[in-house]
């Protein structure tokens, strides 16, 4: 077929052809229809022959994204040790019902490289279905505790997460595993004076207000980290099936995996278009599908681009001035 004989083809069937050819069973495709980790683009995209992600309109198809899954280790904490830094992003949401977004939680491993830029790991992702702000709140603090060399809290505090970074800003205590309580100091927003001047107040936390400007800017960056190889993802949950089976993984570990596949259809199922006043906007080509995953990872994504800018900024400067010293 690829060396162009036309008596071979390739084409994908949806499962009912199976099922009327005696291969599968009805019960048996229902049954992982129903499966909690089964989403409705993955069913689509395993059993009934239809792939978002390589539509024309997608502005991350698979064969972007499918080439940054590197990743073979997920982190449920920060490995003992680690010299790393980390970003953690969140995305809040409250609602319950099946309709709704989901609060999302991504852990992103940084790796500077030597011209300031960084390869961005994504270790950990997991989604919270209506759970309330206060209990957010403790969730992260734990994430932060899991991962102490984390250097930013990024949260987005538009609708729902604007009293979130409230709920952060007092000294708390944490039993660890040796049953020894810790204090903690307050965390605070890096551009609130106010909230500064607590004692101990530590400026972790980034304030993301998602405007079309702004996400603009994050989706560009981050097709940029997929282009470019920077962007590093957890590999097919397929992959590790075996070990899962066999109890070398847990569930939450496995979990990282199909979050990872999830975030993929997630993104294939971005499109890039014009609203009616003419501004660029990032739609859905189907409208039942969510997005929590890619809105978390971007809101992380934007901050590192910060710091990228920043890298270079330091860069020049210190060129600069090396040029001047030389040449005086």
């Amino acid at each position: 077929m690829k060396q162009g004989d036309k008596d071979y083809f390739v084409c994908t069937l949806p499962y009912q052809v199976g099922v009327n050819a005696g291969i599968f069973y009805e019960d048996d495709i229902q049954s992982e229809k129903n499966k909690p980790s089964m989403t409705s683009d993955k069913f689509a995209y395993e059993y009934e022959a239809v792939f978002v992600g390589n539509s024309n309109e997608s502005f991350y198809p698979y064969d972007l994204t499918e080439g940054s899954r590197v990743l073979e280790n997920s982190e449920l904490k920060q490995p003992r040790k680690s010299t790393v830094q980390y970003v953690i992003s969140h995305d809040v949401a409250l609602a319950n019902n099946n309709y709704s977004d989901n609060a999302c939680t991504v852990v992103i491993k940084l790796k500077e490289k030597p011209n300031g830029m960084y390869n961005k790991e994504i270790v950990y992702m997991r989604t919270h279905k209506g759970i309330s702000l206060p209990n957010q709140a403790k969730f992260l603090r734990e994430m932060l505790v899991k991962f102490p060399n984390t250097i930013k809290l990024v949260i987005d505090v538009r609708g729902n997460g604007e009293a979130l970074p409230s709920l952060l800003d007092e000294t708390w205590e944490y039993t660890n595993e040796k049953n020894e309580v810790i204090e903690y100091p307050p965390l605070v927003p890096d551009d609130d004076e106010e909230r500064m001047g607590l004692q101990n107040a530590q400026p972790l936390i980034r304030r993301i207000s998602a405007t079309n400007q702004l996400n603009n800017s994050m989706h560009t960056y981050m097709k940029k980290c997929f282009e470019d190889g920077t962007l590093k993802l957890l590999a097919n949950s397929a992959s590790v099936d075996t070990e899962f089976q066999g109890g070398d993984l847990t569930e939450e570990q496995y979990s990282m995996f199909v979050n990872t596949d999830i975030l993929i259809q997630e993104l294939g199922n971005t499109k890039q278009e014009s609203s009616e006043h003419g501004n660029i906007v990032y739609g859905r080509i189907s409208k039942s599908t969510k997005r929590d995953r890619v809105t978390a990872l971007g809101y992380g994504l934007h901050y590192i681009r910060e710091l990228e800018e920043e890298n270079k900024m330091n860069r020049d400067k210190s060129s600069d001035y090396e040029f001047a010293f030389y040449h005086n």
